[in-house]
């Protein structure tokens, strides 16, 4: 670790007896910096024992993202004779959180503070007559590390996708640095520029989670553990700061998602297949009835998970969008059901489906949606769980043909 600058201070972890230097290393929020440890053998005994561990303020897990090394390799170099060296990658990860406490417009934000970790590097080693009487000599590196904040996470909302199998995470970001970033969500969109303590919005599409683990999930912290390691897996957030030429990947991980968005983000266990009036509909497909004719409306709900459900209201719904952030339920003297709008099922096998037909009529001119649900019972008194079919069927219900 030569190559790092000595740090000017340290504030002590545990018993300092045995620092031998202090090293400094400053890098990016979701940078990744390798370090290379030699270990030159001064002795006149071979090393043929070799440990190395840490010393943080940090929880275990942390700590271990923070650092990490391969022991297999440590170990393979071994013994080190007398006047030779071996020598260790260290893989540093640069932990700040990427969320901006309390959320917010990304405009007029207070700076974020950099945040500093101290660790010590610690070594036990030991050979010879000394490995053999179980002695062992120990000393520890120190070393000081500065995290500046690079991407902030301002915002964010999940949206239904045209295709029911995608949805779209839309991010508020804002360039924390000091100087030109390039931001990469995907691998087919160019980056975008953002200058520095810039702010953008962008919508990510991603593959809905089929989360296996319906609907024997215990509670909702399940789902959005499975969602959490699908959008780990998924999204892909790179920077690049090319005057530096340091680059990292900022994480979703802090984000607290509501229950709405989660079912976003999970693919439905309950696959929907529809027909309007005999054909096949389409998120694409554009439906002109006149007015007062019936419609008839055929729904095939199939359980593509492991498990059976039980207890389910299939229902539809119609509304009118008024292109102002209002919808309007209220359709009592604009559009009539022809025997009931929900259907009570009383279980579904995985693998099993159930068929219903809908028939409506819309008694005034206009341009309409029909939201068909699926509700869960057994479980709207704990956490209201509601599978829909998106997006929404448009009807124009136009005057009657002369």
């Amino acid at each position: 670790m030569a190559n790092l600058p000595l740090a000017p201070d340290f504030a002590t972890i545990g018993d300092s007896a045995h620092v031998v230097n202090n090293y400094a290393l400053s890098l990016y929020a979701g940078e990744q910096r390798q370090c290379v440890l030699t270990l030159n053998n001064c002795g006149a005994e071979p090393i043929e024992m070799l440990e190395l561990s840490l010393q943080t303020k940090l929880d275990r897990e942390s700590e271990h993202s923070l650092i990490r090394w391969s022991p297999e390799k440590l170990q393979s170099q071994l013994p080190v004779d007398p006047g030779g060296a071996a020598s260790l990658t260290l893989q540093v990860h640069g932990q700040a959180p990427f969320l901006i406490p309390g959320g917010g417009s990304p405009e007029g934000l207070q700076t974020v503070q950099p945040k500093v970790v101290e660790v010590v590097v610690q070594l036990r080693y030991s050979g010879g007559p000394g490995l053999q009487a179980r002695y062992c000599r120990q000393l520890g590196l120190a070393l000081t590390l500065e995290v500046q904040p690079s991407l902030l996470i301002s915002g964010w909302d999940v949206l239904p996708a045209q295709e029911p199998t995608k949805c779209h995470l839309v991010l508020d970001l804002r360039n924390e640095t000091d100087h030109e970033l390039e931001l990469r969500a995907d691998n087919e969109r160019q980056p975008l520029l953002l200058e520095a303590k810039d702010c953008c919005r962008i919508p990510v599409t991603v593959p809905r989670c089929t989360a296996d683990i319906w609907p024997n999930a215990e509670g909702p912290e399940q789902l959005e553990m499975a969602c959490r390691q699908h959008l780990q897996d998924t999204v892909k957030l790179r920077w690049w700061l090319p005057s530096l030429e340091y680059g990292g990947e900022a994480s979703l991980d802090e984000v607290p998602w509501t229950l709405h968005m989660l079912d976003t983000i999970l693919q439905s266990p309950l696959q929907w297949e529809v027909q309007v009036d005999g054909r096949v509909h389409r998120p694409e497909q554009e439906y002109i009835f006149p007015v007062g004719e019936p419609l008839r409306l055929s729904v095939l709900l199939r359980n593509v998970s492991q498990g059976s459900f039980h207890h389910l209201w299939l229902s539809a719904v119609g509304y009118q969008d008024r292109q102002n952030g209002t919808l309007s339920y209220r359709l009592d003297s604009k559009a009539i059901f022809v025997g009931s709008d929900k259907l009570f099922i009383e279980q579904v096998e995985s693998g099993a489906s159930e068929m219903h037909e809908f028939t409506l009529a819309f008694l005034l001119t206009g341009v309409y949606k029909l939201e068909l649900s699926c509700r869960a019972q057994e479980v709207v008194r704990k956490n209201e769980r509601v599978w829909k079919c998106c997006p929404p069927i448009e009807i124009t219900v136009a005057p009657p043909k002369q």
